[in-house]
């Protein structure tokens, strides 16, 4: 690595790091160092009003028309928009019911920033490494949700300029929704047609910013823990590469512990702020994923293409995957750290207090590091599980009605 990027530790900071999604948490409102105050309670309730009265126009096209009329394909789609309110919301209860301890874990992340500009090169480079990962997550969420957002747009001129070839040109709705009578005879007149029409697309932005600026941060977090042990475990396996006093030795035994204490809080603190989102996303994946693809099937057999369905087995699977794979990773990082701890060379140093202090490190490093939920550790094991059950279910849905 080039001497140029060595020097960029000295500047990072979670707000520049992460220009992708810092701006939309501040752009909701849900961002955890954002001052709340009155003028904050007047925005959040015009903004979450607005998107909640889309949500109870679903919830009555479901009841009063859908499923009044038989058309479970349509009440699905409806549904699986209410799926999206619901995520969308529960994440903001995240922010909030955890704001403290999120902005804790963003302030120990600058801390340790900080604290890079005086490591070693070595150590510079993974802490830039790891923090380059994170970037690379808050990328692949702004491509998720970009495209999930944007399907809906281009499904729309897709319609208008087909029916525009085809037949006669006719309003086509970003969302084809049954409306209450007095809006639904009106809802093809060109200004109604507009309303309604950003009335959706401001559905669609605002669950994709949340989505985008929410969802990358846990396994952000995941990835500077495992940076940080992965410094642990190269200043371990450093202590007795050289002849050194036993003091000295003792000295950097305890800095090594007193590092990894500070860590092993941080993983703590974001397991105890993830862990129910974690668990809901696995069980909710189960469930969601097998019945999105056997109406997606019958949709096909009708003749339609449902974009919103695509959309939530992608979001569904990404939101599922990603936790699971850097869960794994920091399981993994764990594990390196613990062989390192066991093989550092301690048993050519005869001086008993450090061999007590390594004693404690093995005693303290023994307990896998890993993301558990309230149920099981988030990884991939737990992942490929979550497949195995949504395959049953939808194998037992098409068994059923087929």
């Amino acid at each position: 690595m080039s001497s140029s990027l060595v020097k960029k530790p000295i500047d990072l900071n979670f707000e520049s790091l992460f220009k992708l999604i810092n701006p939309l948490l501040r752009a909701n409102l849900s961002h955890p160092k954002i001052e709340r105050g009155f003028r904050w309670y007047i925005k959040f309730s015009i903004m979450y009003g607005i998107f909640l009265s889309v949500f109870i126009l679903l919830v009555y096209s479901i009841i009063f028309q859908d499923l009044k009329n038989g058309d479970s394909t349509q009440a699905c789609a409806n549904g699986i928009l209410c799926v999206v309110y619901i995520v969308v919301t529960f994440n903001y209860c995240i922010m909030f019911t955890y704001r403290n301890v999120l902005e804790e874990l963003i302030d120990r992340m600058n801390h340790d920033y900080k604290l890079a500009k005086n490591f070693p090169e070595k150590e510079q480079d993974i802490v830039l490494s790891f923090a380059q990962k994170g970037q690379g997550i808050a990328k692949i969420w702004l491509i998720v949700g970009i495209c999930a957002c944007g399907l809906f747009i281009v499904k729309q001129f897709y319609l208008t300029i087909y029916y525009t070839i085809t037949s006669e040109f006719r309003l086509i709705h970003l969302y084809d929704l049954t409306y209450p009578d007095a809006v639904e005879q009106v809802k093809y007149n060109t200004v109604v047609f507009c309303i309604l029409y950003i009335y959706f697309l401001y559905y669609d932005v605002f669950a994709t910013m949340m989505f985008i600026g929410f969802s990358p941060l846990g396994s952000i977090f995941m990835l500077h823990a495992c940076g940080q042990l992965e410094i642990a475990k190269e200043r371990i396996l450093e202590i007795f590469k050289e002849y050194k006093s036993s003091e000295e030795i003792n000295k950097q035994l305890k800095e090594v512990a007193t590092f990894l204490n500070t860590t092993y809080r941080f993983v703590d603190n974001l397991q105890f702020s993830f862990k129910v989102l974690y668990e809901l996303t696995l069980k909710s994946t189960i469930i969601v994923v097998p019945i999105t693809l056997y109406q997606i099937l019958e949709s096909l057999k009708k003749g339609e293409f449902r974009v919103e369905f695509i959309t939530i087995i992608v979001g569904g699977i990404t939101m599922s995957s990603i936790p699971c794979y850097y869960s794994d990773v920091l399981m993994e990082s764990g594990d390196n750290l613990r062989m390192a701890v066991y093989t550092c060379g301690w048993e050519a140093h005869w001086e008993r207090e450090s061999r007590i202090m390594i004693l404690m490190l093995l005693l303290r490093v023994s307990r896998p590091v890993a993301i558990r939920t309230m149920f099981r550790a988030v990884c991939l094991d737990a992942l490929t599980e979550v497949y195995h059950q949504a395959y049953a279910i939808f194998n037992v849905l098409n068994a059923a009605w087929n």
